[in-house]
């Protein structure tokens, strides 16, 4: 090939050359950046550690500058946990309104303790437009999803059915500390015992009367212990049953009516628990011709001899039933009385 021909061929080769150069430059130059995320808004933002403190405890948030963009919406899906395993939601999942960028996430708070979900956030891909870059929600202590707790508004230590503590029964307590879940928080009593139902219920047994205090510590996250105080109640003795026959104190009743009877009962009134007391015995008196004569039995029932005592007696005769002895819950006997009766 001559040599003008030759150089002729080797200057075309060297423009196409220079030509798929200044290509391959402009194609490198417009991706560049084309994955990157395109954010239009700067915002101060802070992450508190809690928003609940209490007296001694220390405030902790995280506080930093958050970019996002006002024109492109994430998909924001909250569910009860994440699986690192799959990495998925589990549980119920719904779906958070998103508004420039930014979702709200409202739950309403129907119940009492710590409450927990995860999340995951769906921004859309620069290149393909689609959402498939996900990004699963991880608290400021590496956990995935995040913790809160509901709480009461106030914290109290309160008998739930009275202002006083009672010997030998049950005494339902409710103890609480906002802020704190009900594992947290651990009473002691300063005599007796104290059982826990479930939750912040518990069922205090005291010994003897005058006073208990009930103090409360709870125990952080970070398994420190600290006293929440205490409070005083006062403890009293179960009041003494009354006997009645026929729902009677006494007074006028008609022979018919008493011969009808079982027997005797000792019944507690307006008392804030549901007690029940036995009778164990009693004794039955009346004067027959001119002489006193008495039946005692064991049990609340009228015995044989009793009710042939009570049918000699006429018409204006009294009936006594006396030396009424009854068993509480506590197991103890108490002599609660007698009951007089004018026959009809």
């Amino acid at each position: 090939m001559p040599a003008a021909a030759a150089l002729t061929v080797f200057t075309q080769l060297e423009n196409q050359v220079e030509n798929a150069e200044g290509a391959i430059v402009n194609l490198l130059l417009q991706n560049i950046g084309a994955q990157d995320f395109k954010f239009d808004t700067l915002a101060a933002k802070v992450i508190p550690k809690s928003n609940y403190v209490i007296s001694g405890d220390k405030y902790e948030a995280e506080l930093f500058v958050a970019a996002f963009s006002t024109t492109s919406d994430p998909i924001i899906l909250v569910g009860d946990d994440y699986d690192t395993t799959k990495g998925e939601l589990v549980g119920k999942i719904d779906t958070v309104p998103v508004t420039r960028g930014v979702g709200h996430y409202v739950v309403p708070a129907t119940s009492l303790g710590p409450k927990h979900y995860a999340a995951i956030i769906k921004v859309k891909d620069p290149v393909t437009g689609k959402y498939t870059k996900e990004y699963p929600l991880v608290s400021s202590d590496g956990k995935y999803g995040t913790d809160y707790l509901v709480a009461k508004p106030s914290a109290v230590i309160s008998p739930t059915k009275m202002n006083v503590l009672y010997i030998g029964v049950d005494n339902p307590i409710e103890v609480s500390v906002s802020g704190f879940s009900a594992d947290q928080v651990h009473p002691r009593i300063s005599q007796g015992s104290l059982r826990k139902k479930g939750g912040s219920k518990y069922i205090a047994r005291v010994r003897k009367t005058g006073k208990a205090y009930i103090s409360v510590s709870v125990t952080d996250d970070q398994g420190n212990a600290r006293s929440m105080g205490r409070q005083e109640f006062r403890v009293k003795r179960v009041p003494d049953p009354i006997p009645t026959v026929a729902g009677k104190r006494g007074g006028g009743i008609k022979k018919s009516i008493l011969l009808a009877q079982s027997g005797v009962k000792a019944d507690l009134k307006n008392f804030d628990f549901d007690l029940k007391f036995r009778v164990v015995s009693f004794t039955v008196s009346a004067t027959i011709g001119g002489f006193e004569k008495s039946k005692k039995t064991t049990g609340a029932r009228f015995s044989p001899a009793q009710l042939a005592l009570m049918k000699k007696v006429r018409p204006g005769g009294k009936v006594y039933i006396e030396n009424v002895k009854a068993k509480g819950p506590d197991g103890k006997i108490r002599n609660i009385g007698a009951i007089a009766f004018r026959l009809k």
